[in-house]
Formats: C-alpha cells, structure tokens, sequence
C-alpha cells in the first residue's frame, strides 16, 4: 500500500529532475496529518464493506 499526500498533487514539468523531486515529495507524506487528503494505492481486489459518507460533485458547486 502507498499513501500519498493529494494536496501535493501536480501537473507533470517538461523537467524530469523538476518532476521527481515533486513526486518524492508526493510519497513521502512528512507533514500528512488527518487535516489533508490523502490518496492509497492498493494493488488486488478491493471490496467495499460500507459508504459511510457520498459526496456528490454538485455538493460543492458555489450557486448564485
């Protein structure tokens, strides 16, 4: 399992050195704490026991 920190997230540079140094920072989560979004990568069958909250994309449209 790898955990990632999503706040950390970015767009690929045309620098390679640029993007790893960007992507080890990604994955090495020093400052992750339960106030970010964090994203697992799991590898094999993942089954759903329960939903405890959905989140709609609409939920967080701003309307005027």
């Amino acid at each position: 399992m790898f955990y990632g920190d999503a706040a950390k997230c970015f767009g690929g540079k045309s620098s390679e050195k640029e993007n790893l140094i960007l992507a080890r920072k990604y994955w090495e989560n020093k400052d992750l704490n339960e106030n970010l979004i964090s994203e697992v990568l799991v590898d094999g069958d993942i089954e759903v026991v329960e939903i405890l909250k959905e989140i709609s994309s609409d939920d967080h449209v701003s309307k005027k």
